[in-house]
C-alpha cells in the first residue's frame, strides 16, 4: 500500500514538473512571437525617408500562426496527449486578397488558401470544397459581398466561394482557359476578368452567370498586345490593369478591352520594370507594381511617370523578397505577397502630400 502511494505521488510531481516546464516553454514562445507581430517599431519605417513628408509607412507582416498566440490556447495539453504541434504558415504566397468588411486576408498558397481572420483571431489553409478541391491556387479577388474567386490554374477553372468557404459558381474550363493566372471583379458592370498567360488574353465572364462574354488581347507587343500577362486589378472606375510580364510593362484598359495607357519599360532606372507581377490600385488612382526582381514595389501616375518607389530585397522589416501579388484595401493598407519571405507584408498609404516626391528621390532598384 504504501508502495503504491509513493508511486502516485512520484506521478505527481513528474506531471507537475511537466505542466511547470511545458508551460515556461509556451509562455516564453508566447513572448518571442508576440515581439515578432508588435508593430509599434515598424511604423517607423517610411517613404520617402525623413526630412521628406513620409508616403508610405510599413505597417507589419502577416505569417501564420504566429500572428495568432491566442488561437493555440489547449496546445499544452496536446503536446501531452502526443498531438504534433507545428506551427503553420504561409508557403511563398503568389497572390493576396482582403475583405475589408469581414476583416479577412486571403493569401494563395499552390494547393491551399491562408485564410488570416482578424476579427477572430484565427489562421486557417482552406483547400476547397467538394466537388471543388483547390489543385494550384494562383490569382485571387473579393467582391463586395465577401465572396472570394479562385483560380486554379491547374484544374483551368475559377472557383467564387462565399464568405463561408462554400463554392457558388465557377467560371471557365479547360477549353475556355490555356493557363488562367489571376482574376478581377467589376462589380458595377457584373462581370469577372481573368488573365491567361499562356492564351495572351483576358477573358471576360458575366458574374452572376459564369458565362464567357468575350476575350481580348493577342500575342505581341503593341499596344494592346500581350506577351504571358499575369496580375490583374480591376479599380473603382472599371478600368482594367494587366501585368504584361514579357513587354515589361503594365497595361491600362477600359470595361471593354480598349487599350488606354500604359506604364513601365525595360530596364533597371526607377520607372523600368524587369519581373512585374502584382499590380492594384489606390484611392487616388495612383498605379503600384510589384518587381520580384528588384524586390519593390513602385508607384506611377497613369501617365507613365514614376512617383515613388519602396521596399527593397531582404528580409528585414519593410524588405521584399520575390514579391508577387498586391492588393490594397479601403483604407489604402497596401498587401504584398512577399513569396520567398513566406508572408504577406503590409504597408499603408498616408496620402500625397503637396509636394509629390518625383522620380528624382525614388530610390534605385
Amino acid at each position: 500500500m504504501r508502495n503504491a502511494v509513493k508511486l502516485g505521488l512520484v506521478l505527481v510531481c513528474a506531471l507537475l514538473v511537466v505542466f511547470t516546464v511545458a508551460a515556461e516553454k509556451e509562455k516564453k514562445g508566447k513572448k518571442k512571437k508576440a515581439k515578432a507581430v508588435d508593430w509599434s517599431e515598424s511604423t517607423k519605417i517610411v517613404w520617402p525617408p525623413p526630412p521628406a513628408e513620409p508616403v508610405i509607412r510599413f505597417f507589419g507582416s502577416y505569417w501564420g500562426d504566429f500572428n495568432f498566440p491566442e488561437s493555440r490556447k489547449g496546445r499544452l495539453w496536446k503536446k501531452l496527449v502526443g498531438e504534433k504541434q507545428d506551427d503553420r504558415y504561409i508557403y511563398r504566397p503568389f497572390d493576396v486578397a482582403v475583405d475589408s468588411k469581414r476583416q479577412r486576408i486571403y493569401a494563395s498558397a499552390y494547393a491551399y488558401i491562408g485564410v488570416f481572420d482578424i476579427v477572430n483571431k484565427n489562421y486557417s489553409q482552406f483547400t476547397g470544397k467538394a466537388p471543388y478541391l483547390l489543385r494550384y491556387v494562383t490569382g485571387l479577388d473579393v467582391d463586395d459581398a465577401g465572396n472570394f474567386y479562385a483560380v486554379d490554374a491547374k484544374s483551368k477553372v475559377v472557383v467564387a466561394f462565399d464568405p463561408w468557404q462554400s463554392p457558388i459558381r465557377t467560371y471557365g474550363d479547360a477549353e475556355t482557359f490555356v493557363h488562367p493566372v489571376d482574376v478581377g471583379v467589376n462589380e458595377s458592370l457584373g462581370r469577372v476578368y481573368v488573365s491567361d498567360s499562356k492564351a495572351n488574353a483576358v477573358h471576360v465572364f458575366s458574374k452572376e452567370e459564369g458565362k464567357l462574354l468575350f476575350s481580348f488581347g493577342s500575342l505581341g507587343s503593341e499596344d494592346g498586345q500581350f506577351y504571358k500577362p499575369g496580375h490583374i486589378w480591376v479599380d473603382e472606375e472599371g478600368l482594367v490593369y494587366v501585368t504584361d510580364f514579357f513587354n515589361f510593362r503594365v497595361q491600362g484598359f477600359d470595361a471593354d478591352g480598349e487599350f488606354l495607357f500604359k506604364v513601365g519599360s525595360l530596364g533597371t532606372s526607377p520607372g523600368n520594370l524587369a519581373k512585374p507581377k502584382g499590380v492594384a490600385v489606390d484611392s487616388e488612382g495612383h498605379i503600384y507594381v510589384a518587381d520580384s526582381a528588384f524586390g519593390n514595389v513602385q508607384i506611377f501616375n497613369r501617365e507613365g511617370e514614376i512617383l515613388l518607389v519602396f521596399g527593397e530585397h531582404g528580409w528585414e522589416d519593410g524588405h521584399l523578397n520575390l514579391p508577387s501579388g498586391i492588393f490594397i484595401d479601403d483604407n489604402d493598407r497596401i498587401y504584398v505577397a512577399d513569396s520567398v519571405n513566406c508572408r504577406i507584408s503590409v504597408f499603408e498609404f498616408l496620402g500625397t502630400p503637396e509636394e509629390t516626391p518625383g522620380a528624382s528621390e525614388a530610390k534605385a532598384p
